[in-house]
Parts: C-alpha cells; structure tokens; sequence
C-alpha cells in the first residue's frame, strides 16, 4: 500500500548567527559527499529524521531529490567519529547559506556530539568566508531542536505557523 502525504501545521522557528572558526579539534570529521548514493542518503535521510516526520527528500521523486544533492549550491557532510557515522548536515547556498538538514544517528543524540558537529559546520562555512548562517526547524522536529540551536547561539529572527508533510 502506497503511503499517504498529510499536512500538519507546525510552529515553525526561522533563525540565523554569526559564524566563527571552532576553537579545538572536535574529534569528529565532517566528510563532504560528492556523487551521493541515492539509497544510502535516503537511508540516513529516514535514520536521523524518521522520527520526526522529515518528508522533503520523500515526497518528491529520486530524480528531483539526486538534482538538489547534486546542484553545485548543495553540500552534504557526514560525520564520524573513528569510522561510525554519527549524523550529517546539507548546505544550501542558492541564496543565502542555509544548514537544509542538520541531525544525529538516533545513538549518537544526548551525548554532546550535536554542538560539535554544529562546531564543525560552522568552521566549513567560516573557512568559506560566510559570516551568516540561517536554519529552521519546527515543533514537530526534536524536542530540543530549538533550544539546542539557540544554546549554538542561534537567534529566531522569524516565526510562522506553516503546513508541514508527514507520511503517514
């Protein structure tokens, strides 16, 4: 049976900061991806997100997803440490730098690991000569998600309520 798109409204919380180089090794390395496996973004994709309802590399086709992962605005970092992944982040500068996805294997969440890979996605964008960074994230993402970003230094410069997709 074919799974069904629903939408649920959500607040959903616009923010951006300064970016800055990281102060020490954080241990872990981010590791730009360059000719992305479809299936193995897509699995990591439902890992980190699945539990939070992420749709938007699910609800449009592979093609239309392998044409954003491959633009030449679009970055995407996985990160380990020793040889585990532990999450990913996907950039976009089409317009202005934005962090698209940023999140933890479900194993890897609750033991600091998301401020330094934050640390490191930061330091990508500093050694670029980007000073601002925006992201968003929703009341239907990690409970913690927003308090974590502000805790990044993260300001909310912008709220809405706005439909969100969920497969259902």
């Amino acid at each position: 049976m074919k799974n069904k798109v629903i939408y649920k409204d959500a607040d959903v919380w616009y923010l951006n900061r300064k970016t800055k180089a990281k102060e020490n090794d954080t241990g872990i390395k981010s590791i730009k991806q360059s000719d992305i496996d479809y299936d193995n973004y897509i699995a990591i994709y439902k890992a980190i997100g699945g539990t939070y309802d992420w749709s938007g590399r699910l609800i449009i086709s592979k093609e239309e997803t392998l044409e954003i992962l491959n633009k030449n605005t679009t970055e995407i970092y996985y990160n380990y440490i020793n040889d585990e992944l532990i999450g990913y982040f996907e950039f976009d500068f089409s317009d202005n730098a934005e962090i698209i996805y940023f999140g933890l294997m479900p194993n890897s969440i609750s033991k600091g690991l998301g401020k330094k890979m934050m640390d490191n996605a930061l330091d990508i964008l500093k050694s670029k000569n980007i000073d601002t960074i925006m992201l968003h994230t929703c009341s239907l993402d990690h409970e913690n998600a927003l308090r974590f970003y502000k805790k990044c230094g993260f300001e909310v410069f912008y709220e809405k309520i706005e439909a969100q997709a969920i497969i259902t």
